[in-house]
């Protein structure tokens, strides 16, 4: 019953997280029979439990991606999100610690954009830029969007994807 579980503070209310993960290059496997699941805490404070079964979860290098749900308003506080491993992970917050805790920062969650998406390019355009859709090509996409409210000082912008994208 040994095991790791995840669990965020009062300021990551609100993120929801599937039982999903994907195991991501460079990481150490882990076993096969790991079980995951997702869910909250009485206070609504999320928590994420992988559960070791008859193959324990050897020490190691380990990078996973789960997927979740962002916060339907706002969150102006970054909230913490604590990682721990346990003897009896059913057992938590009873905690008979394999290692110590480890407490990693969050994030602010700003409000959604008014508009965003790919720009419309007839075929023509599709050429002139370069567009190629079929799968495995590289490509030049363009994108569109509009802010609710204009930034008050000029800063980068960072265009982030879903895993496996890459942008240059």
């Amino acid at each position: 019953n040994a095991g790791i579980i995840i669990i965020g503070d009062q300021n990551t209310r609100g993120f929801t997280f599937t039982p999903q993960y994907v195991v991501l290059e460079g990481s150490d496997a882990l076993p096969s029979d790991v079980t995951m699941l997702a869910g909250k805490e009485a206070d609504q404070t999320p928590k994420i439990q992988i559960k070791v079964q008859a193959t324990p979860i050897y020490p190691g290098f380990y990078k996973i991606e789960l997927k979740v749900a962002n916060p339907l308003g706002k969150i102006v506080t970054p909230g913490q999100w604590t990682f721990g491993s346990y003897n009896d992970v059913s057992q938590y917050p009873t905690k008979f610690y394999l290692d110590n805790e480890m407490v990693t920062p969050g994030f602010v969650v700003n409000d959604r954009m008014q508009f965003a998406g790919f720009y419309s390019v007839n075929d023509r355009q599709k050429q002139n830029t370069g567009r190629e859709d079929r799968p495995g090509y590289k490509n030049q996409l363009l994108f569109e969007f509009e802010l609710r409210k204009r930034p008050n000082e000029i800063k980068e912008m960072l265009l982030k994807a879903p895993h496996g994208f890459e942008f240059e």
